[in-house]
């Protein structure tokens, strides 16, 4: 998914100069949507650059998404960890069905009326 390399590359362009040793981002899960969401993230708030070696920030990606050609303003909150060559984070954002035109399923007994969508990242930093 492309908002998966986006927080990859956040990440890593935050961790600084670390030529050969950039982190890379394996997904652990393949989710397909057709047509396939897009993200486009403008500068970040609240993430130190270069990133220390070790901590925890709390910061938010501002953008659009993009799903079923439909494009809006998309806030993502991202809590990451750095703890030497590893980076953790996890990212979340939440709209309403009618935002993307998503027709409500009616065969589900309770359904919440936001999509709340969350990207987990681990990035080892070889």
């Amino acid at each position: 998914m492309r908002a998966l390399a986006l927080i990859a590359g956040c990440l890593a362009a935050a961790c600084g100069p670390l030529g050969a040793g950039a982190p890379e981002a394996q997904p652990t899960a393949t989710v397909r949507f057709t047509p396939e969401p897009a993200a486009t993230p403008t500068p970040r708030v609240g993430l130190p650059s270069p990133l220390p070696e070790r901590g925890e920030w709390t910061f938010t990606l501002t953008g659009k998404l993009t799903i079923r050609e439909i494009e809006r303003p998309s806030t993502w909150s991202v809590v990451a960890r750095r703890d030497g060559a590893t980076i953790t984070a996890t990212a979340t954002t939440e709209f309403g069905f009618e935002e993307y035109s998503i027709e409500r399923p009616s065969q589900v007994l309770s359904l919440q009326d936001k999509i709340r969508l969350e990207i987990k990242l681990v990035a080892k930093q070889t």
